[in-house]
């Protein structure tokens, strides 16, 4: 053998090893196979090149270390080791990975394509965060407060970001003693956190016990110091009485209370309220007259299922809508008292759901354009089969229907509907 000149190519090979060996892959596996002896002595068409990748796929060295017995093995093995790289799952893969090949001695490469897997990143996470503060907060106002408070874990842009959400909204069905006490206390970890100095919506619905009346207290007492505009009190079991200072609360706007006890102690002041909704409640004429008194501008009230009261005299020049929607069992009104509805500048009245009352009446609603009939009388001792009662609603309906004058829109309901034509009124 002849020692390899350092002039050709890199001197930093000569010192290391006797030879230098290169395989092309053009060569045949039969010309692979000749002694290396011969390959040396034939000149090397890469000596002076700066490149060797474009005739030659393997660069191979053999160290002077390395017996003449090992240099006689099969030069395929080696020559496959510089070609291929070996997994014991994909079997030998090309260099290039262009193509995956299964090496064998007795078959050719296989040119089947490998799976590949592709790794996509999901920037949804980044484009929402990217949106301005007042975009995310509007997009969380309309989520319960437990989740817009659960979206504090997802990164350090959305950790304190529901503090600042305008609706507070807590509501909790069920009434299992752990988990009222574990909403109570969610309810004032919360408030405690919370860092908007305005509440636009306070929003409380759960099954209350009076245990927790002193808690009940601090929430409504935070949302008025935090200038809430839309109060909700929605309360289930046990009564909640109003404390006093709502009142004299005069910024809310929106007012809704479910089996609340509404006694003021003195005036109210409602200047700013246009949407009041009583629900459960056991009212009076001169309480209703005091709230409409106190509520200037209202436009809307609402009546569900309240009771102990006979007269609405409705003198408001503001009032546009009034609905009336079942009424409570009278334990301390005669049934056959009539409700007696006056409201001369109302336009659209509603009288609802199950009545005990077996007379309604009507009078003064020469502005009234719209009116939704869809009741049904129920007494104590339901029997429908009782034709008494099918008299007295009769002619509660014929005695409404005998007052609308200017009316426009007129909506009949399916328990109204059936006595209408039997009754002969339209006749």
């Amino acid at each position: 053998m002849e020692e390899s000149n350092p002039s050709h190519g890199s001197p930093s090979l000569s010192h290391n090893y006797n030879s230098l060996e290169f395989v092309s892959d053009r060569t045949p596996n039969s010309e692979r196979s000749r002694s290396s002896d011969s390959e040396e002595s034939s000149p090397s068409p890469s000596h002076g090149s700066p490149s060797l990748s474009h005739s030659y796929n393997s660069l191979e060295f053999v160290s002077d270390r390395t017996p003449n017995s090992e240099r006689s093995r099969s030069s395929d093995t080696h020559r496959a080791a510089k070609i291929y790289t070996f997994s014991e799952e994909k079997g030998y893969n090309s260099v290039n990975d262009e193509e995956v090949t299964s090496y064998n001695s007795n078959q050719p490469p296989s040119l089947k394509r490998p799976k590949r897997t592709h790794i996509i990143v999901d920037q949804t996470l980044d484009l929402i965060s990217a949106l301005p503060d007042s975009v995310l907060l509007h997009i969380l106002s309309f989520l319960p407060t437990k989740f817009a408070v659960a979206t504090g874990t997802l990164s350090k842009r959305w950790q304190h970001l529901w503090t600042s959400v305008p609706n507070l909204v807590f509501r909790r069905s069920g009434s299992s003693n752990e988990g009222i006490r574990q909403f109570v206390s969610f309810v004032n970890r919360t408030l405690l956190l919370y860092g908007c100095s305005n509440v636009r919506k306070f929003y409380i619905d759960f099954e209350y016990p009076k245990c927790f009346e002193s808690c009940v207290n601090c929430w409504v007492r935070f949302a008025t110091r935090h200038n809430v505009e839309e109060l909700d009190l929605h309360f289930h079991g046990e009564d909640y009485t109003l404390p006093q200072f709502i009142y004299s609360y005069s910024l809310l706007k929106r007012l809704n209370l479910t089996l609340c006890e509404v006694v003021p102690n003195g005036v109210i002041d409602w200047r700013l309220l246009k949407n009041l909704s009583i629900s459960d409640a056991r009212l009076s004429n001169d309480l209703i007259e005091k709230i409409l008194s106190g509520s200037p501008v209202l436009e809307c009230l609402e009546l569900v299922e309240c009771g102990g009261f006979s007269l609405l005299d409705v003198k408001s020049a503001s009032l546009r809508k009034l609905v009336i929607n079942g009424d409570l069992d009278p334990l301390d009104l005669d049934d056959n008292v009539p409700l007696a509805i006056s409201a001369p500048n109302i336009q659209s009245l509603g009288i609802l759901g199950f009545l005990y009352r077996k007379k309604c009446l009507v009078r003064n609603v020469s502005s009234l354009v719209e009116i939704t009939l869809n009741f049904r009388l129920l007494t104590v001792f339901e029997d429908e089969n009782d034709q008494n009662d099918y008299e007295e609603y009769r002619y509660m309906l014929r005695a409404i229907l005998e007052n609308l004058h200017h009316v426009k829109q007129l909506t009949i309901g399916t328990w109204c509907i059936q006595f209408e034509f039997d009754a002969g009124i339209f006749s």
